[in-house]
């Protein structure tokens, strides 16, 4: 079952990239390419007058060989690219570290000299 065209799918790929990489984003890995996107959730709890919040990340790697996808929270947050963001790119290059050592050509391009965006 296809839920959406392939231009679509191409889109919203390049869209969760463009965030990954965007100045200031956390979620950039060092070692494979990647996409996705942050969000901060609201609890309704309070401590000392302070709302806690909850970090989160979802993304996937590689943006070539899309293998894995990662669900990042974190519980006591001030937002998704502060706190769960920086975890995301430290499992993604964890990942991509694995891949290697197994000998599989996995991470496609590195993030610096990847072109994927560019139509």
């Amino acid at each position: 079952i296809q839920a959406v065209s392939p231009q679509t799918s191409y889109r919203l790929q390049n869209y969760l990239f463009a965030t990954v990489n965007a100045e200031g984003q956390n979620a950039k890995p060092k070692l494979v390419t990647a996409g996705g996107k942050t969000a901060t959730a609201q609890t309704g709890t309070f401590r000392d007058g302070e709302e806690i919040n909850y970090g989160w990340f979802v993304g996937f790697a590689s943006m070539e060989n899309p293998k894995y996808a990662v669900v990042v929270i974190t519980e006591d947050a001030e937002s998704g690219n502060v706190n769960a963001s920086p975890v995301f790119a430290e499992i993604a290059d964890g990942i991509a570290l694995l891949e290697e050592e197994r000998g599989n050509d996995w991470a496609v391009d590195k993030p610096e000299e990847s072109g994927y965006n560019e139509e």
